[in-house]
């Protein structure tokens, strides 16, 4: 589980995936760390691992976030959201035309 911790996500990218994984270990968190998880957790941890990576597959980005040669006005866009269980948010950096 130590994965889960080690996963450095600046953007935020792969949070989502991360989710199931981060509320398990809430569940989890009431088990000392020498303690043998029951098999129905284990089966639970093992589903979460084989959807993370599965998941994570074809992830891939272009270095370039917005282009600047044209000097082209650009908006921000906010947009969050929770639940009692997690919460989330989402910035887009929106790009457009030159207007005449």
């Amino acid at each position: 589980m130590g994965c889960l911790h080690s996963c450095f996500d600046l953007l935020g990218i792969v949070s989502p995936l991360l989710l199931s994984a981060k509320l398990f270990l809430k569940i989890i968190k009431n088990f000392s760390w020498d303690e043998q998880l029951p098999p129905s957790y284990l089966n639970k941890w093992k589903l979460i691992c084989k959807d993370f990576q599965s998941g994570c597959r074809g992830i891939s980005f272009d270095g370039q976030v917005a282009r600047n040669d044209d000097n082209l006005p650009a908006k921000i866009y906010i947009i969050c959201d929770s639940s009692k269980e997690a919460y989330g948010s989402a910035m887009y950096l929106l790009q457009g035309s030159k207007s005449s």
